[in-house]
């Protein structure tokens, strides 16, 4: 067993000798969520489910985890030491003001953001295309240009200690399809404070047939099934709560 999987193991074993709920889960919304409206209940559905299939499985989480979502603008108000957005990879929104203020104060106290990038909604020739992504150009261009104590990294291999923190995962294939061949990829893409990781981007596709990726059909139903995305998600939290 490796040192960084022994010690968030011991740390999830403490969290309940402290009798506080210590395992929170936010889904922050920004105000202008350029999402259709179907993706962002989709989005909501499945993160909540993500959330409680978590709780019921991983025996280290003592059933401990609360899930929790409000506006992006709010976050402060609220103790959450991990969140995750999602958003629209073919409509870019921008942060507002306000909400370039939060997140940067909320990274600045410690927080941990989870970005996912929808891409399922749509065919791989639309998803692929050069565009800008503002929520993309702020975390990973304007803040660290605008304070040095941020920087940025890319994760395109399996060897950081997030890929095996509570379970060991391997890059599946058709994100190394997206690495190898989409010009444009914005997934594994890191943001530090101070040298400590505060937000990544991953990408939420639809299905692979081993040659490309097939988007999700309308009405959208049923949840992700990959066991092996499922552990990379968990990895991410467990890692951004114990670091």
């Amino acid at each position: 067993m490796n040192f960084s999987r022994l010690i968030a193991i011991l740390w999830l074993v403490m969290v309940p000798a402290c009798g506080e709920d210590f395992l929170p889960w936010a889904m922050v919304r920004p105000a202008n969520d350029s999402r259709p409206a179907d993706v962002r209940e989709y989005d909501e559905q499945d993160s909540a489910f993500l959330v409680t299939q978590m709780d019921a499985n991983e025996k280290p989480l003592y059933h401990r985890m609360r899930w929790t979502v409000f506006p992006l603008a709010r976050l402060l108000d609220h103790h959450v030491p991990f969140c995750e957005m999602r958003f629209d990879s073919i409509h870019p929104m921008a942060f507002t003001d306000e909400e370039k203020k939060v997140l940067k104060d909320y990274f600045e106290r410690g927080g941990f953001l989870l970005l996912f990038e929808d891409a399922y909604p749509y065919e791989q020739e639309l998803f692929r295309q050069k565009r800008d992504l503002p929520v993309f150009d702020y975390l990973i261009h304007d803040l660290p240009a605008q304070n040095a104590d941020f920087t940025t990294g890319r994760l395109l291999d399996d060897s950081h200690p997030i890929f095996h923190t509570l379970h060991r995962t391997e890059t599946v294939e058709g994100v190394r399809s997206e690495i190898r061949e989409n010009p444009n990829y914005r997934g594994r893409t890191t943001l530090y404070y101070r040298g400590a990781m505060v937000a990544i981007f991953i990408g939420r596709y639809g299905t692979f047939d081993g040659t490309r990726w097939e988007r999700m059909p309308r009405p959208f139903a049923g949840f992700s099934s990959d066991i092996r995305s499922y552990y990379l998600i968990l990895n991410i939290y467990v890692y951004a709560m114990f670091r």
